[in-house]
């Protein structure tokens, strides 16, 4: 029986999100092929087919998160009203639970930045295309009246970036739970110190 190019697709995608939790778990260098094949409930011999290696299949698992990450921008951008709340939601979303295994990999590409290159590169490309994406809606929300007209862009879109990855940090994430901090709040708070530092007024509300 011939098997369809779009099944085809769907297992190696299947077999992608298995291996980003167990990378996710195990790190890198603590998982195998034998690991990832034993939480699809297969043989190593498929991944081999499909990847060919255990760099390449981390590769592509950097590949698809990135790409999940970029749509799910857009998708938040495209609908949430003010600038503020398309910020917001974005940390939302970015620090959930369904997400934490985020920075455990992205800490582990840094962590195999020599050994690895091609996976810093797919990080630092995905920065990039998110960075951009940003600054469009940023200019839309400057036009608007949202952002002062006066605003580094590139500034202020550096300030999330460094807000969330300062949270997903080991260290970051360990200061919150050590002190029993809400996740929310501290959001809600750098909500108020961005749209005092860079917003026109207090017409637009930060949803609480």
């Amino acid at each position: 029986m011939r098997i369809k190019t779009s099944d085809v697709e769907i297992q190696r995608l299947e077999m992608i999100d298995a291996a980003s939790k167990v990378f996710a778990e195990k790190g890198y260098d603590g998982t195998s092929m034998l690991d990832i094949a034993n939480v699809i409930g297969t043989t190593r011999t498929p991944l081999y087919y499909h990847f060919g290696s255990k760099d390449q299949l981390y590769l592509e698992v950097i590949q698809r998160i990135s790409e999940i990450q970029i749509q799910k921008l857009k998708h938040i951008f495209a609908n949430a009203e003010s600038i503020f709340d398309k910020i917001e939601f974005e940390l939302i979303d970015m620090l959930s639970e369904n997400d934490s295994h985020i920075s455990t990999i992205l800490e582990d590409v840094n962590k195999h930045a020599e050994l690895l290159p091609e996976a810093v590169r797919i990080v630092e490309q995905w920065d990039r295309s998110i960075f951009d994406i940003k600054e469009a809606f940023f200019y839309q929300a400057i036009e608007k009246g949202e952002l002062r007209a006066d605003i580094d862009t590139r500034e202020a879109i550096s300030v999330i970036f460094l807000f969330y990855y300062s949270m997903i940090s080991r260290n970051g994430m360990r200061f919150v739970n050590a002190n029993n901090l809400d996740q929310r709040k501290l959001i809600n708070s750098f909500m108020s110190m961005f749209k005092k530092q860079y917003g026109m007024g207090n017409d637009v509300n930060v949803s609480k």
